[in-house]
C-alpha cells in the first residue's frame, strides 16, 4: 500500500463515518474497512502512522482529537475477532431442535486408558426438577442460617 492508496482508504473511512442521522458509531465502520487496516499492517504500517494518515483524512473522535494508537489497534483487534466468529459460528439451515445433550470425556486414569478410546459420558444439557430442589434447599437453609426469613428445621 502506498501512501495514496493510504490516504484513499482513509477518506473513504471518513466518510463512512458520517451517516443520514449524523455520525455513526467508531466500531461499525472499522468493521466495514478492515480490509484496509489490515492492507496498512501488512505494508508495514505502525499504529501511530495510520492514525496520522486518518487524522490527515479527518478521522477524529467526536471531541476532534485524533484516536489514540492504542484505542485503534484495540478497536481492530476487537473488529476482526468479531468477524471472525460471524464467519465460524454462522448458524446452519433450520433443523427441527432436538433435546441436546452434551458429551463429557473421563480423563484417563491409567497410560493403558490413554491408549484406548476415551470413554464419553452423556449427560442432560439442564438440570433436573430434582437437582434444581435440592439446590432451592440448600439456598434456603444457607438464608435461614444467616437469619435472612423462615424457621429453622
Amino acid at each position: 500500500m502506498d501512501e495514496s492508496d493510504a490516504i484513499d482508504g482513509a477518506k473513504e473511512l471518513a466518510a463512512s463515518l458520517e451517516g443520514p442521522f449524523g455520525r455513526r458509531k467508531f466500531l461499525p465502520v472499522v468493521e466495514e474497512h478492515l480490509d484496509y487496516f489490515r492492507r496498512a499492517r501488512a505494508s508495514g504500517a505502525s499504529w501511530a502512522q495510520i492514525v496520522d494518515v486518518l487524522r490527515r483524512a479527518g478521522v477524529l473522535m467526536p471531541d476532534g482529537k485524533p484516536y489514540p494508537a492504542d484505542m485503534l489497534r484495540a478497536v481492530v483487534s476487537r473488529a476482526e475477532r468479531a468477524s471472525q466468529t460471524v464467519s465460524t459460528n454462522s448458524p446452519p439451515a433450520f433443523e427441527p431442535s432436538l433435546p441436546s445433550r452434551r458429551s463429557v470425556q473421563a480423563p484417563p486414569s491409567s497410560p493403558q486408558q490413554r491408549r484406548k478410546s476415551p470413554a464419553v459420558k452423556t449427560v442432560p444439557a439442564s438440570p433436573t426438577s430434582t437437582e434444581l430442589g435440592e439446590v432451592r434447599d440448600r439456598i434456603q437453609r444457607a438464608a435461614r442460617l444467616r437469619g435472612f426469613g423462615g424457621t429453622d428445621e
